[in-house]
């Protein structure tokens, strides 16, 4: 999987959806710096995860940018909830097509999980203008999307980016 069109796929979504301004990759989120995680699984020919993590404040600024609220009106959790999961639907239907190449693949709605859920380690992650936002892939069964022919254990993106360059 090319991790550069992740990439570029994941930061033209939070800009076109959630009008949120990507200003380069990250680090990481922090452990315990993770406001929200959403996971959608994805089964078929192979199965996964796609989890996002977001950091402090974002769910809440997404929610206020795709809902028209005011500055200074008050968001609520329901709706910063509902916006990061439909934020990680679009992510999710985009992606999937990169991990499963031609084999048919379904979604399962979005759902908030623990933070413990979101992968440690690897992971695509933006700095936007409005907080952090990571998105990590996990593979956990079937055919192997690596070329390998066989089936895959649990993979994930192998590589780190460096301001916006695989490596």
């Amino acid at each position: 999987m090319d991790r550069d069109a992740c990439l570029t796929t994941v930061a033209e979504i939070v800009g076109n959806l959630g009008f949120l301004t990507p200003m380069g990759v990250a680090e990481a989120i922090p452990a315990d710096a993770r406001e929200r995680v959403i996971e959608v699984t994805y089964a078929g020919a192979c199965q996964g995860r796609i989890v996002i993590a977001v950091g402090p404040g974002l769910s809440r600024e997404l929610a206020r940018n795709m809902l028209g609220i005011p500055p200074g009106d008050p968001v609520s959790e329901d709706d910063a909830d509902e916006a990061l999961k439909e934020l990680a639907n679009v992510i999710a239907g985009n992606l999937l097509p990169m991990i499963v190449g031609v084999y048919k693949a379904s979604l399962s709605p979005p759902a908030q999980v623990a933070p413990e859920r979101f992968p440690e380690g690897d992971a695509i992650c933006l700095d936007l203008a409005e907080g952090l936002l990571a998105v990590a892939i996990v593979e956990e069964g079937g055919l192997a999307l690596d070329g390998s022919g066989g089936t895959s254990g649990t993979g994930r993106l192998d590589r780190k980016i460096d301001d916006g360059a695989a490596g």
